[in-house]
């Protein structure tokens, strides 16, 4: 009988693993790795590491000009977090910048960062030039010494994600054929109907119809309160 497989981190025993990405993606995963004995090395593009802050005093000038939302601060994101059925409204183009908007880039989580930095190798300010796979895996890197090349038994890039409706491999694909899209997400309506009857979508997948509040644990008051009307 073959042996059962696990959902944490026991094949990857004794392999090193390297994570590319600077945001709680990669943190977290790296984190993890190595308190589970995992020799791990986390390569990203920025010259640091950025974590959230901790909870600070702002006075109320500061609170009106660029008021608290749940997900981040600012009027711009407080309309995102606080009327995502005005986003499903607007046109395409803009609901697809305000899905991925510059402000809410990269970022660990506050209670992380003592887990990550010191803790294991973290190379900085490196770009990717060329990856090669033999008996390992092995990445070129630009940015840091002449000719740096980092080998590992495993790659993670946790650099962000995009929906892709088509890749969601549970879904049958005469299911799948049926939902329409744009830039493969699907179009929903504003109860987060698909076009299949009976089939809605929400989290990541509805943030090109909803804005980037959808990313977030924040952003399920919404979508609960109109699947409960539809």
């Amino acid at each position: 009988m073959p042996a059962r497989q696990t959902g944490g981190f026991d094949r990857l025993a004794g392999k090193r693993v390297v994570v590319i990405g600077s945001g709680s993606s990669a943190t977290d995963l790296a984190a993890f790795l190595l308190e589970a004995g995992i020799t791990v090395t986390l390569i990203a593009r920025s010259s640091e590491l950025p974590f959230a802050g901790s909870i600070k005093m702002r006075s109320r000038l500061q609170r009106v000009i660029a008021p608290d939302s749940g997900i981040g601060e600012g009027w711009r994101l407080r309309v995102c977090a606080q009327a995502p059925w005005l986003v499903n409204k607007m046109p395409e183009d803009m609901r697809f910048r305000l899905a991925y908007i510059k402000a809410l880039g990269p970022l660990g989580g506050t209670f992380m960062k003592d887990r990550v930095i010191g803790k294991f190798p973290t190379l900085l300010g490196r770009h990717i030039t060329e990856i090669k796979a033999r008996d390992k895996v092995y990445l070129r890197l630009h940015g840091g010494k002449k000719n740096e090349i980092v080998s590992a038994d495993h790659v993670v890039f946790a650099t962000g994600y995009k929906p892709d409706i088509n890749q969601l491999g549970f879904l049958d694909p005469a299911i799948t054929a049926q939902i329409r899209q744009t830039r493969k997400a699907p179009c929903l309506s504003r109860y987060y109907d698909s076009s299949v009857p009976g089939l809605h979508l929400i989290g990541p997948a509805a943030a090109p119809s909803f804005g980037p509040v959808c990313r977030f644990v924040f952003g399920s008051f919404h979508p609960a309160r109109h699947l409960s009307k539809s």
